[in-house]
């Protein structure tokens, strides 16, 4: 077993220190100090700083120091989690390095690789959501598709979902249509060498998620963190409506 793995398993194998890396997950790419998770855990900012500083050594979390403050001060340091973090598996696979090998030769030989990537994704998309409403009440899956004002478990369900598959995602529901923003998003890695075929895909397949619990939805990208963005935002809309603005 490599010493990198042994160090993930011994900083994550603490529940607190657990908790913690899963409140980083959910505080978006600004991350968190050690005084706002002292904060959030009830804990003295040093005892949070000796977890944080675990985290780190364990290659899960990164680090940098914030801006100073108007009016001086020592800044803060900020915690984050990792862009690359150790992968733990048993044997190791090289799932990354297959991911990142087959779109790029997908995009090579393919002309249209994001066009069919695209119909893939919304295929899996919409697999994932009948599974996920199967999974609930049967009340929750009429004949026809729902609506925010007429569905509230349904929608309670699609929030699920895109949380689940998505750690920290904040859904925000507007008149006409819904935002989903990610602090995280699962493909990353492989998007940064081919963000035009992967985020295409990506919103492919939350498309789908939300047309299995609404019906055909207009969907649309309206921030990457490929492109620098902070989070990556989506919109969606019930087909033939206008998109809905970020909330």
């Amino acid at each position: 077993m490599k010493a990198e793995t042994l160090k993930v398993l011994s900083a994550l194998g603490d529940p607190t220190r657990y908790a913690i890396y899963h409140y980083l997950v959910a505080s978006e790419s600004r991350g968190a100090t050690a005084q706002e998770v002292g904060d959030a855990f009830s804990i003295h900012p040093n005892v949070a700083r000796l977890h944080l500083t675990k985290l780190e050594e364990a290659g899960v979390v990164e680090s940098y120091v914030q801006k100073p403050l108007p009016g001086g001060g020592r800044p803060a340091r900020a915690y984050v989690v990792a862009d690359r973090p150790p992968e733990l598996e048993f044997p190791a696979r090289e799932w990354r390095l297959l991911s990142e090998v087959a779109t790029s030769a997908l995009a090579m030989l393919m002309p249209d690789a994001a066009e069919s990537l695209c119909a893939e994704g919304r295929r899996h998309g919409l697999a994932l959501g009948e599974a996920s409403l199967r999974r609930s009440e049967p009340g929750l899956v009429p004949e026809t598709g729902g609506s925010p004002a007429t569905s509230p478990g349904r929608l309670e369900n699609l929030r699920q979902l895109l949380c689940d598959c998505h750690p920290g995602a904040e859904v925000r529901w507007q008149d006409g249509g819904f935002s989903v923003s990610l602090p995280q998003c699962p493909f990353r890695e492989v998007a940064a060498s081919q963000p035009q075929v992967v985020c295409q895909m990506h919103l492919a397949l939350l498309q789908g998620m939300v047309e299995s619990h609404l019906g055909p939805v207009a969907a649309s990208a309206l921030a990457l963190m490929p492109d620098g963005c902070a989070t990556c935002d989506f919109a969606f809309a019930p087909a033939g409506h206008d998109r809905p603005a970020a909330g």
